[in-house]
């Protein structure tokens, strides 16, 4: 499994990617974050020892903004088996595909 961050650099915003690869069973899978934290400062306002910092979340796709981690399969497995596989970990508290028809692909999710 490799790791390589999303970066959105109008958004100054990154996003985990890791890759899963097993070229004996031909499958190829990408695992992403959604929600990124930036920490910003806001310079109006003096630093005091219990200010807390401001936060602001951005989204790799903001219509699904309850979603915290995506899988893309590129190859080798099917959606339906790798759910299946998926609801098996008690971590995990719901898996299910989204709905296409409400993505805006303004930026294509390509890891290619």
């Amino acid at each position: 499994m490799s790791k390589e961050d999303i970066e959105l650099p109008l958004k100054n915003a990154f996003f985990q990617n890791f890759e899963w690869d097993n070229p004996k069973k031909g499958i190829h899978c990408n695992l992403f974050s959604n929600k990124f934290t930036k920490l910003g400062v806001n310079p109006s306002k003096g630093a005091g020892l219990f200010d807390i910092p401001e936060t602001k979340k951005v989204y790799l796709l903001p219509e699904l903004k309850k979603v915290d981690y995506f899988i893309k399969i590129n190859s080798g497995i099917s959606v339906e088996v790798l759910s299946k596989k998926i609801e098996l970990i008690n971590e995990i508290s719901i898996c299910y595909p989204p709905k296409t028809n409400k993505i805006n692909f303004h930026h294509t999710l390509n890891f290619d």
